[in-house]
């Protein structure tokens, strides 16, 4: 059985490429994420996804590469943190 209440060994996890999907309304600025990125080891770059029907929300993909969770986590709540941005999947 999996104990779920364990940490996992982070040398099975890390290193790791992520990939996420960002998801901004009309206040985000696909420039914010391409600041962002710079501080990390982008493995693809920010690129402009689908856009909602009446073209309020925008998605953009981007894939990182993540030495350690610290760093994963520091991406993700750079990401979250930007203006406009409505969900980081």
């Amino acid at each position: 059985m999996i104990d779920f209440n364990r940490e996992p060994d982070e040398r099975k996890v890390y290193p790791a490429t992520h990939h996420f999907r960002v998801i901004g309304d009309e206040t985000f600025d696909a420039a914010q994420l391409h600041e962002i990125c710079k501080e990390f080891d982008v493995r693809s770059a920010p690129v402009a996804g689908n856009a909602s029907a009446g073209g309020k929300y925008r998605s953009y993909q981007v894939s990182v590469h993540f030495p350690d969770r610290e760093t994963h986590h520091r991406f993700h709540n750079a990401v979250k943190c930007a203006k406009g941005v409505k969900i980081v999947l």
